[in-house]
Order: structure tokens, then C-alpha cells, then sequence
């Protein structure tokens, strides 16, 4: 156990002493969790959680989906995910509702599951709701019985978040929160207006800002960094003092993630502050070109980031994975593209991959695309005349490619 922690009790211990009332000890501002960051655009970190934040998030939660002691959720996330522990878990255990575990996603017998168990809710990101809109088996399935469908982790594409709907008949609440939030912080209201596209309006208790780089707030409709401040931030990041000093200003806590406000009050993500590309001087926003790409009837996922470039520091890299059974090529993607996409947004370089780096709970690690494609290397093989690069990318100097501009 670490050192910081010398009363921290072992769930094995507790197991084996088999006492059915064991209790602790516990108070409010007790270190309660340490979760990891997915790593998406760089290393993970340990998240350190009070037991108040977890409280304040299972108790808050609940209400924003009109979650009653008669609904049940189906938990598809990883348990060591925020997701799970306090979305999927807590605070459905907090309203007396219930909780249906499963292992993993399971695309097949999701949908089996939940009729099975007559669940009301499920949270899962955007690869998942994705993964089942192209489901054959699931033509014709009706979803109407679920209260909530919810989505968070990631942008969700606005062309995905129609076609779920339209094919399950199921109603998507986006919402918006992070490990170092405690899971939730923002969601469309369930009853009221949900904005597409929207991460919805902040929860009770929580306040949210857009800063600029000084660390000024920016007017409703201006792009910058969201910012949070509340009972569920984080007591900080385990052993990583720099990196905290460098996340709170004034009370509030970055989020690394770039978005803005609108006059009514809701939030939407524009793409991750590390993930933003700076093309010759040009901010661009990788989501505004994916959003066109999930348009695109052949195109199952799609990753626009930024490759290094000498001439203009970073140019756009569009990562494209193709639906099974499609001849999709790069010179259909650029025909597809240019009337479009704004001339400096144009992607520069355009791969057709066999699959996506992703997390554990489905998240495209956009990083480890720029480093394989960047500085490692790559084996190449040509089908049906098309470029075609398998993402188990092979290390060797005789097959090193780098681009250039």
C-alpha cells in the first residue's frame, strides 16, 4: 500500500474476515479514490477523490435523469472507470435503483441484456452508440423503454446522435464530466430543451467558465478552455505537484478541453486543448472536420489530428476507418472533402486504417496515432489497388516514413 495511506484497508482482508457489519471510520474529506485518466493525449494520471465528491456527484446525478427506485441501469464500463463507479454504480445506488453488471460491452447481447433485465438506462461513450447504429442484427429493435441513454467521454458526432435515435427510437442525454471532476458535470436536462451536440447546462453546484490564455473570462459564443469550480474537483493528482500547480487557478480547475457557451447557458466541446492543430498561424478544431467525415455513408470512424510539419509547425492528418465491405480510398475522401472543408482546414495527409489504438472504455487514443505515424514505422500493403495500413504498425529503420510537408 502507498505510504500516504497507512490506514487504508485491503478488500481482500475484508473478505476474508467475513464480517457481514464491518464499518470504518470514514470522514467527509478522507481520500476516498485514486482513479487514472484515460491517457487519450498523454500519460494517465492518478486522480485523487474525497468521499465528498463522491457523495456530492451520486446524490446530484441522479436527479437530472429522473432516476426512481423502480429503474435499473445496465453498467457496460469498466469498473475502474469514473463512469462506472459513480454514473453507472453510486449513484443509481444512491436513488434505490438497480444495477445490472456486465463484464463488458457486449455488442451482440446488449440489446438481449437489456430487455432481460428491464433496464432503464445506460451510459456509454460515442464508439459504443456508433458500433451499434451499423449493427444488422439490431434492425427494427425498439429502445423506446429506456429513460435514458447516456453519453459522455468524448464528443459525440452530431450524424451519430441522430441515427441512434432515429434506428432505436431511444432519446441520447450528452452530458460532460471528467476523472478529475468526479464523473459528472454538465448535462442536457432530460425534461426540458436538450441542445444537439450540446454537453447540456451545469449541474447543480457546479460552476463552469470559458477562459481565454490569460486566464480571462471570454463572452458567451468565444472559444476557449471550460473551466470548473466545485464540490466534486479533485483533491489533486497523485505525485504529480507540477502538473497540479499548473491545473488550479484561483479555485478553479482546468479541464484541458476547449469549448464554448451559448446565450442560453449550454456548453459545447469543440475538441481537447492539447488536441487543438495550429496549421501556419490558423487555429483549427479537429471536431468540425470529423463531423463532416461521420457524414460520409462509408465511413465507419474517423480521427483528424495533427502531424508534425516543418513548413507550417502541424498540418491536418484525417485517420479513417472505412464500414466493412466498402472500397473507400483516399482519393474518394478528397473528393469527398473539398467542397466542404475551408482550404486551410484540408486534411494533408489521409490514411485508410484497419483499426483504431483505443482505450479501455472505447476512446480513440488520438496520441498514439501521432507517435506511430510520426516516429514509428509502419508496414505498408496494397489492396485492390487502394493504400491500406494495418495499425499493427512494425518498428524497423529500413521501413521508417516520415512526413515532410
Amino acid at each position: 500500500m502507498p505510504k500516504e495511506y497507512p490506514n487504508a484497508i485491503l478488500l481482500k482482508d475484508i473478505i476474508a474476515d467475513g464480517d457481514k457489519n464491518f464499518s470504518a471510520d470514514i470522514k467527509a474529506d478522507d481520500h476516498a479514490s485514486m482513479i487514472y485518466t484515460s491517457g487519450t493525449t498523454g500519460h494517465p494520471k492518478g486522480v485523487i477523490l474525497r468521499h465528498r465528491n463522491i457523495l456530492y456527484n451520486s446524490y446530484i446525478a441522479p436527479r437530472y435523469i429522473d432516476l426512481q427506485k423502480e429503474d435499473t441501469a445496465l453498467c457496460i464500463m469498466p469498473l475502474f472507470h469514473v463512469n462506472a463507479q459513480i454514473a453507472s454504480m453510486m449513484a443509481t445506488m444512491q436513488a434505490g435503483a438497480s444495477v445490472v453488471l456486465e463484464e463488458m460491452f457486449k455488442p451482440r447481447s446488449f440489446i438481449q441484456t437489456l430487455k432481460k433485465y428491464k433496464c432503464t438506462t445506460f451510459s456509454g461513450v460515442p464508439t459504443i452508440y456508433n458500433y451499434l447504429n451499423e449493427m444488422k442484427e439490431a434492425e427494427g429493435e425498439d429502445l423506446s423503454f429506456l429513460k435514458a441513454c447516456i453519453c459522455g467521454a468524448a464528443p459525440m458526432p452530431v450524424d451519430v446522435f441522430h441515427k441512434f435515435e432515429e434506428k432505436f427510437n431511444a432519446k441520447i442525454i450528452e452530458g460532460y464530466g471528467l476523472s478529475e471532476g468526479t464523473c459528472v458535470s454538465s448535462l442536457n436536462p432530460i425534461n426540458g430543451e436538450r441542445k444537439i451536440g450540446s454537453i447540456g447546462l451545469p449541474i447543480d453546484g457546479q460552476e463552469m467558465a470559458i477562459w481565454d490564455l490569460s486566464d480571462k473570462p471570454l463572452p458567451d459564443g468565444e472559444v476557449g478552455e471550460i473551466m470548473i469550480k466545485g464540490p466534486n474537483m479533485m483533491v489533486g493528482y497523485y505525485k504529480k505537484e507540477e502538473d497540479n500547480q499548473k491545473t488550479f487557478v484561483n479555485g478553479w480547475m482546468r479541464t484541458g478541453d476547449l469549448g464554448y457557451r451559448d446565450k442560453d447557458g449550454y456548453y459545447f466541446i469543440v475538441g481537447r486543448k492539447k488536441e487543438m492543430i495550429i496549421c501556419g498561424g490558423e487555429n483549427i478544431y479537429p471536431k468540425e472536420i470529423e463531423e463532416v467525415l461521420y457524414k460520409h455513408d462509408a465511413i465507419s470512424e474517423c480521427a483528424i489530428v495533427g502531424i508534425p510539419d516543418k513548413k507550417y509547425g502541424e498540418v491536418v492528418g484525417a485517420f479513417i476507418l472505412p464500414k466493412s465491405g466498402s472500397s473507400l480510398n483516399e482519393r474518394d475522401v478528397k473528393a469527398y472533402l473539398r467542397p466542404k472543408v475551408a482550404g486551410y482546414k484540408f486534411p494533408k495527409v489521409i490514411e485508410i486504417v484497419n483499426e483504431f489504438p483505443k482505450t479501455a472504455t472505447g476512446k480513440i487514443q488520438k496520441n498514439k496515432i501521432v507517435e506511430d505515424y510520426v516516429g514509428n514505422l509502419k508496414v505498408l500493403s496494397r489492396v485492390d489497388g487502394n493504400l491500406k495500413i494495418p495499425y499493427k504498425w512494425v518498428y524497423g529503420k529500413a521501413l521508417a516514413k516520415f512526413y515532410n510537408g
